[in-house]
């Protein structure tokens, strides 16, 4: 199990520590976490890495492979005017 604290977090997000820390608080189960207060009293918050991942996998649109295919040129080639590719879904 790999731990980061909750700036590793936000960076591999993209989001602000201060966005983590709104979560924590008004929605915990958005972003599971781990707390552990020390014998001084000090909490300490990680995130595994495993569920950035999971989180990150979850709100990923598309990424099926083999589910769209693309015929033609695609736009970022296309040439002399050429308009990109037609899409085409398997059902």
């Amino acid at each position: 199990m790999h731990l980061l604290t909750p700036k590793e977090a936000a960076e591999m997000l993209g989001r602000s520590t201060r966005t983590l820390e709104k979560w924590r608080r008004t929605d915990p189960a958005r972003l599971p976490y781990i707390a552990d207060r020390s014998a001084g009293g000090r909490l300490t918050i990680r995130y595994e890495l495993e569920t950035i991942h999971a989180y990150v996998d979850a709100r990923r649109i598309g990424g099926t492979i083999g589910a769209v295919s693309v015929t033609g040129t695609p736009a970022a080639h296309a040439t002399d005017g050429q308009q990109g590719g037609e899409v085409q879904r398997h059902t």
